[in-house]
């Protein structure tokens, strides 16, 4: 199979299509981009030598050489190999079920014919499939002739990695860097093609089944491993090896995902402090004072720091079955233990939420939650103490001015005036904006989608400069019941935030639904 310029052989309405607007330059037509730049001539005869031997032994020599031509090519030519995957690799037109010219010959992709051809083949989903009468096995060859069909050169060279030493991680890590390109380079739609291919891969190749849950420890694992926790761990960021150490210690757990293909790194990994209450601050954590004498006092398991090392694997599903497997774990091996939480950030809620709220702004603030709501969250007596502090008329312009800071938080008197409105604003912001049926922020989330309910919010919990920044201080305890986490994923699946009774009761909102 000869990996050709689709785009050169459709004609000068395919190739460098731009005009002028504005100022700017267009293009017209679905997937219509700038001619790329020259691909870099070893790749491409590499590519078309391994296209040739798709599924055959000998193919490896030349995975193995595309590798090494890969990680020798500089920016703009990994760009280039970029838009050849997505172009020059994808479906085509003579690929689908009665696509083929009347001589029987490939014929060059066409843009229009080849989505028009698909359109064809697909119409049998329109209606309801005959897979148990008369017609079964037509049904049956049009749709494995469609699914064949849909299948691009690119994703069977791909499937060849699996079985080359060390490649299905540097597909991992292409896929990284074509995700960091993909956030640079707006104007690249088709490159999301190439990334597709890859995910649908991952996500099959690191299903959990695969996965090993491995504990990690200051004694057995080796030190190239505990780097990675150093250099990975963005929740708690680790200062030296006596910090790590701290984090390994008798009252303290580690464990991370690992895969048969990737053996030398966790894929994730959590951090766990032994506890016998569930904390309710990070000096709780990390105060060495706190730690357990005897780990058989402990029975709580705070679950406080939960990191990806892969950023390749990007919308592959790990935390989800990590959690799960270490409360089922931890129960086996520590039957005293009988709850298992969070201490969790809340990012995004200062910044990307309260901030443009409070900016009035309504172009920048597309949430649930208004300025003047917002303001009803404050009691009238701390709302005259904040105006008062800030020497502001409106409590919207003094809250602007206080939380543009962290000075507000050594303030004695303010803090206790902020404190019950932003507690309120946080739940709000929790279990109220959501993006279709998830919660918007990513953390609530994640737990919530995983089994856990929302115990408590803990008020200027992280007063560290990244806790401050991210959410004025406060954290969230998800609570994991072994007995109700199907029932509460069940209930996060239909768009139902779970929430403790106790915090429901302490947090009556001062705003209408």
């Amino acid at each position: 199979m000869e990996c050709r310029n689709v785009w050169k052989a459709a004609g000068p309405a395919g190739v460098q299509v731009a005009r002028l607007e504005c100022g700017q330059i267009g293009y017209r037509e679905p997937m219509i981009l700038p001619m790329p730049a020259p691909l870099d001539p070893r790749v491409r005869d590499c590519l078309e030598n391994a296209m040739l031997l798709l599924g055959e032994p000998a193919i490896g020599r030349w995975l193995e050489r595309f590798q090494w031509l890969y990680q020798a090519l500089d920016e703009s030519a990994r760009l280039a190999l970029f838009d050849h995957l997505a172009i020059d690799m994808e479906i085509n037109s003579a690929a689908m079920p009665g696509a083929a010219s009347a001589g029987g010959a490939e014929a060059p992709w066409d843009a229009e014919k080849g989505m028009a051809a698909m359109a064809r083949q697909a119409a049998v989903l329109d209606r309801p499939l005959d897979l148990d009468g008369p017609g079964a096995g037509e049904t049956v060859d049009r749709l494995l002739r469609l699914r064949e069909g849909l299948e691009s050169p690119r994703l069977h060279f791909f499937r060849q990695f699996v079985n080359v030493r060390g490649g299905i991680k540097f597909l991992v890590d292409m896929r990284a860097e074509l995700l960091a390109a993909m956030r640079h380079h707006r104007d690249r739609p088709v490159w999301r093609l190439v990334d597709a291919d890859l995910l649908n891969l991952f996500r099959t190749w690191f299903n959990h089944g695969f996965l090993r849950l491995v504990p990690i420890n200051w004694h057995r694992t080796p030190a190239a491993q505990l780097e990675k926790l150093m250099a990975f761990d963005v929740v708690h960021p680790m200062s030296d090896w006596s910090d790590l150490r701290r984090r390994l210690d008798r009252d303290r757990l580690c464990f991370g995902f690992y895969h048969p293909n990737l053996p030398e790194e966790p894929l994730i990994f959590v951090e766990i402090a032994l506890t016998r209450t569930i904390a309710t601050s990070i000096d709780m954590l990390f105060d060495p004072l706190k730690m357990l004498d005897r780990i058989e006092d402990a029975t709580t398991a705070i679950f406080y720091s939960i990191n990806a090392t892969q950023p390749g694997l990007a919308g592959v599903s790990l935390g989800n079955s990590l959690i799960k497997m270490v409360v089922e774990q931890l129960g086996r091996d520590y039957p005293h233990i009988h709850r298992f939480s969070t201490l969790s950030p809340i990012p995004g809620f200062r910044d990307r939420y309260m901030l443009p709220i409070l900016a009035s702004d309504a172009a920048a603030a597309p949430f649930a939650l208004t300025a003047g709501q917002l303001e009803a969250m404050f009691d009238a007596d701390d709302a005259a103490t904040i105006m008062h502090l800030a020497g502001a008329p409106t409590l919207s312009a003094a809250l602007r001015g206080v939380l543009h800071d962290d000075a507000w938080a050594g303030d004695r008197t303010l803090r206790a005036a902020l404190k019950p409105g932003l507690l309120r604003a946080a739940h709000f912001y929790l279990t109220r904006e959501k993006r279709g049926r998830d919660p918007m922020n990513p953390v609530a989330a994640f737990h919530l989608r995983n089994g856990a309910v929302i115990y408590n919010i803990n008020f200027l919990s992280n007063t560290g400069a990244k806790g401050m920044a991210e959410s004025f201080g406060m954290t969230v305890n998800y609570h994991y019941d072994p007995g109700h986490i199907q029932a509460n994923q069940r209930r996060a699946r239909e768009g139902e935030v779970a929430i403790s009774p106790q915090l429901e009761k302490m947090l009556k909102l001062g705003v209408s639904a």
